[in-house]
């Protein structure tokens, strides 16, 4: 190594890191009469130059739930995690949750830490909070412990957009009328759909689409279905 003037700085030039390494620098001095000191000085330290990231996992991305109980997701960075926000943006008007309401002008919000942050949850927004047939988006982003720190770009592959939706949806019979008889039927018919929730709110988002329709056919003479 390099020695300054006065023998009290020493320098290593070296520029082959690998992100995400882990490194240990040792150093030993040795004198001009020859003594040197029998143990090392030693530095165990990461080099990082990647972003930290993070991703909102429930609810899961570009769904529509009926049922909300919190919003949780992963973070990872090879130098650890110092912190860990989420933002939810109420899409109708762009509000963002402030920990108590939705309004304007918010920041995000610190997410509770399970194993770290490796695992997050974040707890402030509940069912009560929201509202039915409308969207809400979920953006989330993590400081490393690196020095000087790095921010996580936010990716929104990893961010979570979702819909809730309390209402239910309805299905008639078509086929055949209440109360007439028959003397031939081939096939049982009906319609079934999706419910504009009611009021509906500013740009109102609901599912509009029936995942399936369960048919109970009885015969009410032998009591049998």
């Amino acid at each position: 190594s390099n020695l300054t003037a006065d023998s009290t700085i020493w320098l290593q030039p070296f520029t082959a890191w690998t992100d995400s390494g882990t490194y240990r620098v040792e150093s030993k001095a040795t004198d001009k009469a020859g003594n040197y000191i029998l143990s090392y000085s030693t530095s165990n330290f990461v080099y990082d130059t990647s972003g930290p990231t993070s991703q909102v996992l429930r609810p899961t991305n570009n769904t529509t739930i009926s049922n909300f109980t919190s919003i949780s997701g992963t973070g990872y960075d090879s130098s650890g995690i110092s912190d860990l926000k989420v933002k939810v943006t109420r899409k109708t008007d762009n509000y963002g949750f402030n920990g108590t309401d939705f309004a304007t002008g918010v920041s995000s919000r610190p997410v509770t830490q399970n194993n770290g942050y490796f695992n997050w949850q974040y707890t402030e927004l509940t069912a009560a909070k929201l509202t039915n047939g409308t969207s809400y988006y979920v953006e989330s982003y993590a400081v490393d412990t690196s020095n000087p720190a790095l921010t996580e770009v936010i990716d929104p592959a990893r961010c979570s957009f979702f819909i809730y939706d309390t209402t239910a949806p309805v299905s008639a019979v078509l086929s055949v009328a209440d109360t007439k008889a028959y003397s031939a039927i081939t096939l049982s018919s009906g319609s079934c759909s999706d419910v504009q929730p009611t009021p509906s709110p500013p740009q109102a988002a609901y599912s509009n689409k029936i995942s399936s329709v369960e048919i109970s056919i009885q015969n009410l003479t032998l009591g049998s279905t």
